[in-house]
């Protein structure tokens, strides 16, 4: 049963929750939505490299894989911002 539906960016993939929020990959925009479960609205759209299929969270972090380059994206809870990449290989 839907209870509710939430628009996201395209090709939502994964799904993670950390700091009060949830977050979704979105693979074809190349984008992590931030959505605020309070109010079930996206809070903002953060760019990650490109094509995360999948997201992680940890007390600090957001983690977001990002299949095409072979890279990690890594967004700060505290600032809600990516603060790095790092290369992984393919």
């Amino acid at each position: 049963m839907t209870i509710q539906t939430i628009q996201v960016g395209n090709g939502p993939d994964g799904i993670a929750f950390g700091g009060g929020f949830v977050w979704v990959a979105n693979g074809l925009d190349a984008t992590v939505s931030q959505i605020d479960p309070q109010t079930n609205t996206v809070v903002q759209t953060i760019p990650s490299a490109t094509a995360p299929p999948g997201s992680a969270a940890d007390r600090r972090h957001v983690w977001v894989a990002n299949a095409n380059d072979g890279t990690v994206t890594r967004i700060d809870l505290g600032t809600d911002r990516v603060d790095r990449t790092i290369p992984i290989g393919p």
